[in-house]
């Protein structure tokens, strides 16, 4: 089993599944990173299934990079010993849908190899697809692996549902489906359970687009819990936290007004019955438009405009898809009518929005702390907000004018592991923190327990701010752990500097020498922050950096790898 995961879903479905799927089958199976294999070894492999995360603009995890050009070059090797199959993670929100895996998937069988089981994509919620094919795609290689010690002839390929085709057959293309019957789906099925939001506090909000706020929420039992090992409880630092928050209510009231829906119109699908308004409001996502959504308003009016626009380039239609809402398409397309139904099959099934947790169950396991920007912004004369930041940012504000000033109430959640974004375990190792604006959430965390186990490593952590007096987050806690010697080193990046806009990636390369010796001392190098601007923007300091003092890019490029295949270099992007 060999996986690619940017975010460490991939790894933790990889983790909990492969290994009793195998069991139960009576084979054995190995867990890799997909980037701890080299081609050679991969042209080697009788047996491998895949797990393919997708990142950025449709491209594979920045660690996997290396084995992908290595397979799409002209030269790669033959893998006609290779029987495989790969499961695609990715967000179908995106144009771009797991095209990662579908590529991976593709040049496998370029290469010659032979498809054991069919590709599959899974969307957000992928837990039950996902786990199901992992479990049917080890069936289909302990069969085969039975049928290749007897001698049998007939291996034939192996469908995600567990059917078999004649042998030598590629697996079947899609089929026609029957239309499923009318599903209301129910997100609270994917949560954890009930925490309880104890405080909520603006930390900044110099400008009305940068309000950032700390939450400390008291988690359900089940997460606060210790585990059956007494190792503690299930959540570490570096782990995230799922907020499942209704949609806001006035987006709800006109999104109904504007199709002319019944808030109380009851909505039926045989075993749930629930009023269009709560629909709205707890069931279906609104603010992010998924590429079907437009796709099927586009077919039911003839819109020029859309059609023109799903006919150009994916880049286009992200750069269009920003910033819209559905109630933003409604207004923009006056002619299409729909009803309840029709919401239904066209939206996903509302989103959690993920979270670092900031703190260390060290200090307190049965609450976690919580650092968010409020997404805020103006579009065609509407204020729009987010979905769980806007909730807490309306929560906070409720709360500053009640006396006490202190909010309680309940937000389901989920732990979302983070395996792949763990502290080092050696309590000597030096660490390198680089989180510009609320990236440096988890690393609050790291600090705390640091602290709390007593390390003897060092720590250096680069925040990216804009302006130091203002935006320094939670600066009098860093200042008190250097002051304790816990942070060795603090440097700011401040965008709006008075002497010039200094960016994280632009202090990487001024402090060039000093961060080489650091990380070729040793020391791991952790990265939070934005996926598609910042993440890159490092990952290009670090090898300018590491080009300069080796003195040649070659060499730097293998440098950066070697801290990737040593799992010293690690992100947690979004």
């Amino acid at each position: 089993m060999l996986y690619a995961s940017e975010t460490g879903n991939g790894e933790e479905l990889v983790e909990r599944v492969a290994p009793p799927a195998a069991r139960a089958v009576g084979i054995g199976v190995r867990v890799r990173e997909i980037d701890a294999v080299t081609l050679e070894e991969l042209a080697q492999m009788r047996w491998a299934l895949f797990v393919v995360s997708t990142t950025g603009q449709g491209d594979v995890p920045y660690d996997v990079e290396e084995l992908w050009d290595a397979l799409i070059a002209a030269d790669a090797p033959d893998l006609d010993r290779l029987r495989f199959g790969v499961l695609a993670l990715g967000d179908r929100v995106y144009a771009d849908f797991c095209q990662a895996g579908i590529e991976f998937d593709d040049r496998l069988a370029e290469l010659g190899a032979e498809r054991l089981v069919e590709l599959v994509t899974c969307d957000y919620d992928y837990e039950t697809p996902a786990s199901r094919w992992l479990r049917e795609g080890i069936g289909a290689v302990a069969r085969d692996m039975a049928g290749a010690a007897g001698g049998a002839g007939a291996r034939g390929s192996v469908s995600a549902d567990g059917g078999a085709s004649s042998a030598g057959a590629p697996p079947a293309g899609p089929q026609d489906i029957e239309p499923e019957p009318l599903r209301i789906p129910d997100p609270a099925a994917r949560t954890a359970g009930t925490a309880i939001v104890e405080r909520v506090r603006v930390l900044t909000d110099t400008d009305p687009d940068r309000e950032i706020l700390h939450c400390t929420l008291a988690l359900p039992s089940a997460l606060a819990a210790a585990e059956p090992d007494g190792d503690g409880p299930p959540w570490q630092v570096g782990d995230s936290l799922d907020l499942l928050e209704p949609n806001d209510p006035r987006l709800v009231a006109a999104v109904l007004d504007r199709l002319r829906i019944d808030p109380d119109q009851v909505v039926e699908d045989g075993t749930t019955s629930i009023t269009a308004a709560r629909l709205l409001t707890e069931r279906l996502e609104l603010r992010q438009l998924p590429r079907s959504l437009v796709e099927a308003i586009q077919e039911r009016t003839g819109d020029d405009a859309l059609g023109r626009l799903l006919a150009g380039r994916a880049t286009d239609f992200e750069r269009w898809r920003w910033g819209r809402d559905l109630l933003s398409v409604l207004e923009e397309v006056p002619q299409l009518q729909a009803d309840a139904e029709d919401l239904v099959r066209w939206l996903r099934p509302l989103q959690t929005r993920a979270y670092s947790i900031a703190s260390s169950p060290r200090v307190d396991a049965g609450r976690v702390d919580l650092t968010v920007r409020t997404l805020r912004y103006e579009r065609a004369g509407r204020i729009l907000e987010g979905t769980a930041s806007g909730a807490l940012s309306r929560l906070a504000r409720s709360a500053g004018e009640q006396p006490g000033g202190n909010p309680s109430r309940e937000v389901l959640v989920r732990h979302r592991p983070a395996p792949g974004f763990r502290l080092p375990d050696d309590a000597s190792a030096d660490l390198v923190m680089i989180g510009p604006g609320v990236g440096v959430a988890p690393f609050r965390g790291y600090l705390q327990e640091r602290s709390a186990r007593g390390d003897s490593g060092r720590s250096w952590l680069l925040c990216g701010i804009r302006e130091r007096t203002t935006d320094l987050l939670y600066a009098r806690e860093l200042e008190a752990w250097r002051d304790d010697g816990v942070l060795t080193r603090l440097d700011v990046a401040e965008s709006r500097a008075a002497d010039g806009a200094e960016y994280v990636q632009h202090t990487m390369d001024r402090l060039g020498p000093e961060l080489f010796a650091w990380i070729d001392g040793g020391a791991h190098l952790h990265v939070c922050g934005d996926a598609r601007e910042m993440a890159p923007a490092v990952r290009l300091a670090l090898r300018a950096v590491a080009s300069r003092e080796l003195g040649s890019p070659e060499r730097g490029a293998a440098w950066v790898a070697r801290l990737q295949a040593e799992h010293r270099y690690r992100e947690d992007v979004y």
